[in-house]
């Protein structure tokens, strides 16, 4: 072979083996990584039903609940440990229910699934749940700081952004969102014994921090209740915990939780609640109206709800006459 033929096929390299990569195409999609659903439905489940669920509890309890409802069981309040209260019971069967709700198909499968892959489902629902408030909160300990910090002004002592050591009651702008809103943070033998730890906040002790713009009336407690702009969560970012704990004693979370839960499911608190909820609504969602809208004229809307009317009304007015018909063939009973 001639040098010329030489320079003319230069010996083949690795780089001129490879086909060259367009640089203005997508590369190959990366492999996806399989969860199984159930983990991505305990996300939901814990963000938008209950946070603090001990969800392998809760199926137990709620197939025995549920199982009793079936059977028309009277012993239904009843567990291992003995009577749960009715209050309790029915609390809990509302939770179980609403996460069944959340799977298709998990009801059938947890009432008739083996105690193993119980266990599993409600592992995995717990894995989920435990993972989407991890996420929350993490998310919010940096965030929180801009949140709470004035308008063109620093905070002072400035916070670190993931050191939470310095939070909560040895702070002043965190302390004063966290006291109690029955207390004065003002008062110094008050702060100095929150900061001591001489006075232990219970959960059902409410922060501060809930209402509009700070400001508890003790005259009208409903005043602004839970319409401040940073709520629940925000509660331990900006506590000295370093680690989200429901049993912690410090922030006693599970009890703060589930005491604001209750309360809200209160019946006799339906109408405060109702405009609770119409509050965030349209904070929310600006175009949001509690009022029904009128619809439109002629749309396909109106014309399906009257052809329902019309049905609903010939219902009415068959059942009607055949309650007169059957009246009026009755025999009638003559005095003698």
């Amino acid at each position: 072979m001639s040098s010329s033929d030489d320079e003319n096929h230069p010996p083949s390299s690795h780089y001129s083996q490879q086909p060259r990569e367009s640089a203005l195409r997508l590369g190959p999609r990366k492999k996806p990584s399989h969860s199984d659903p159930l983990i991505h439905n305990g996300r939901h489940f814990g963000r938008t039903v209950n946070a603090l669920c001990n969800v392998p509890a809760l199926l137990t309890n709620g197939i025995a609940m549920r199982t009793a409802e079936l059977l028309g069981d009277a012993e239904a309040g009843v567990d291992d440990h003995g009577p749960v209260s009715s209050e309790d019971s029915s609390r809990e069967f509302r939770v179980f229910k609403s996460l069944l709700k959340i799977a298709p198909t998990l009801e059938e499968r947890v009432m008739t699934c083996s105690q193993e892959e119980l266990r599993l489902i409600g592992d995995l629902i717990q894995k989920g749940s435990c993972s989407a408030r991890s996420d929350d909160t993490k998310s919010l300990k940096s965030a929180v700081i801009d949140w709470i910090t004035p308008r063109n002004e620093p905070l002072i002592p400035p916070l670190p952004r993931n050191v939470k050591s310095c939070r909560g009651f040895h702070h002043e702008a965190t302390g004063a969102l966290l006291c109690p809103a029955n207390l004065d943070w003002s008062d110094p033998e008050v702060k100095t014994k929150l900061r001591d730890g001489e006075y232990i906040v219970p959960g059902d002790q409410w922060p501060i921090l809930i209402y509009k713009d700070y400001k508890y009336d003790p005259n009208d407690p409903w005043a602004g209740l839970l319409r401040s702009k940073i709520l629940v969560y925000v509660r331990f970012a900006l506590s000295s915990s370093p680690v989200f704990c429901r049993t912690d004693i410090a922030t006693d979370s599970q009890r703060f939780y589930d005491s604001i839960i209750e309360f809200l499911e209160d019946p006799m608190e339906k109408e405060e609640v109702s405009d609770l909820l119409t509050f965030w609504n349209r904070t929310i969602f600006p175009a949001y109206a509690s009022a029904k809208r009128p619809i439109t004229k002629d749309s396909v809307l109106s014309r399906l709800k009257e052809r329902r009317a019309a049905a609903a009304l010939s219902q009415i007015q068959a059942a009607t006459a055949l309650t007169q018909m059957q009246g009026g063939s009755a025999p009638r009973h003559r005095g003698l």
